[in-house]
């Protein structure tokens, strides 16, 4: 997969991955290309509240990392997700601007990395 495909594709609530996206679906679609997996949230309908709620208190199917490695969960605020691609970048879904790559020190919002603990996969 091209990551940069998918830059200006449209965020959508309910989203349609590969076409639009919200924020956790990009994720998803991000990792499961490249063989990893994030824990199964909600279906669509539900998906706004208990993406929220776990983005604010991640289960313990998430483990946080001191540093941002490579494809891992980057948690933007309390209400936002994206991927870390390395070298500074931020690969993520937002309502205005669809999917977007962010240098981390023009996201606004202050970021923590995550990382699907074992056994969680």
């Amino acid at each position: 997969m091209n990551i940069r495909d998918l830059i200006g594709r449209p965020w959508a609530l309910p989203c349609d991955p590969p076409d639009s996206f919200d924020c956790w679906a990009l994720v998803e679609h991000v990792r499961a290309a490249h063989g990893l997996t994030v824990p199964f949230i909600v279906d669509k309908t539900q998906r706004t509240i208990e993406l929220v709620r776990t983005i604010q208190r991640p289960p313990t199917a998430f483990k946080r990392l001191d540093a941002p490695k490579r494809l891992c969960v980057a948690r933007i605020g309390k209400t936002h997700v994206g991927v870390y691609l390395g070298s500074k970048d931020v690969l993520h879904c937002q309502n205005g601007r669809g999917v977007v790559m962010d240098r981390l020190r023009d996201l606004s919002a202050d970021v923590t990395w995550w990382e699907v603990a074992d056994g969680h996969n």
